[in-house]
Order: C-alpha cells, then structure tokens, then sequence
C-alpha cells in the first residue's frame, strides 16, 4: 500500500508532468522498486511499464488444408469464393484450387431381382483452400464463421496439409499411362 508521503511526492510528479523518477524522493524510488515499476519510464505524466510495444508471440500453424466437398458445383464454387474473400479479409496467406471431380455410378435395383431399374452418374466435387502461417488464435474464429455459413450440400473438414493433398491435386496423364502400359507389355513380351 502507498503511503500518505509516497502518494503526495508521485503526485507532484504526475502534476508537473516531471518525466523520469529522477525527481522523485529517495523513499518514492524504493518504493517503486518494490512494486518492480521501471522509474524510467514516464510518459505523459504517467508510469508505464517497459516492454508494452512489444507484440506477443503468438505460435502459428504451418499449412492448414480446408476442404470442400459438394454434387452442387455450382454452390461449391460459390462458397469457396466467400471462404478465400473471407481468409483474405483476416489477413491469411490462402492458395485456392479445385482438385478433380470423382464419378460415382449409382444403380438402383427392381425389387428382388438384379435387373437394374435405374443408373445414375454423380459427379462429387471438391475445392481446397490452403493457409499459410495461420495464427493459433484466428483458427477458431474461421473455422467458426465458416460452420454458420456453410449452405446445405456442401462438406467442410480442416486438417494439416499433407503429401497425400499435395498428389491427388493434380490429374492423371493418361496417354503417359498408356504408353508405359505398352512398355510394360513389350519388356514382358521380351522375356
């Protein structure tokens, strides 16, 4: 607790607008030393401690992968958009592409037999926005605003990006497929 002589000398220090506790009485600086207040800093008539510029180091994750799975390319497309305008607007370093679609053949059935009664070709669609340096204390706020978001028929997960993510973006060359193919057949030919 300050006493009744320390209370009035900082008061006459702050009422001068005096910087520096140079001119502060020998009691009024053991004082601050006690309660480890710089007596150096002073600014404005007013104590601060040092070391309030400083930013906090804040631990950021490296690569974070969100993902975005719909049969609707059309909202898909859509809602990417808003996600990477949404990322770009909270200062994130985000990269967006499309990965290829996967076709799904599905078969319905007439009942108790195997003849099939109907074919349906579902195309499933994914885009992937990926993050750099995101900060740990952003992730929860982003990931939140995209589940309030998020419109009906259209998945989201979060992950870590991984060299898995990293092959499946890019499509299969199939003449190269196929001219190893034949490679293969002629070196077993061979032998």
């Amino acid at each position: 607790m300050v006493t009744r002589v320390v209370a009035s000398c900082l008061r006459r220090i702050f009422q001068q607008n005096i910087p520096g506790a140079n001119n502060a009485c020998p009691r009024c600086k053991q004082h601050l030393q006690r309660l480890q207040i710089s007596s150096t800093t002073c600014v404005n008539g007013v104590w601060e401690p040092e070391g309030l510029n400083k930013r906090p180091l804040i631990p950021e994750y490296d690569n974070i992968s969100m993902k975005m799975y719909s049969y609707d390319c059309a909202v898909l497309e859509s809602f990417a958009k808003y996600a990477k305008r949404l990322a770009a607007s909270l200062d994130m370093d985000v990269f967006m592409y499309p990965v290829p679609q996967q076709t799904h053949v599905i078969k319905t059935y007439k009942p108790y037999s195997t003849i099939v009664d109907n074919q349906y070709t579902l195309a499933k669609y994914e885009r992937v926005i990926r993050i750099h340096n995101l900060p740990s204390t952003l992730l929860p706020v982003f990931i939140e605003l995209m589940r309030k978001n998020i419109p009906s028929g259209v998945d989201i997960e979060f992950k870590q990006q991984t060299e898995e993510d990293e092959t499946v973006r890019y499509m299969a060359d199939q003449e190269r497929k196929q001219l190893l193919a034949e490679l293969d057949d002629l070196t077993l030919k061979k032998t």
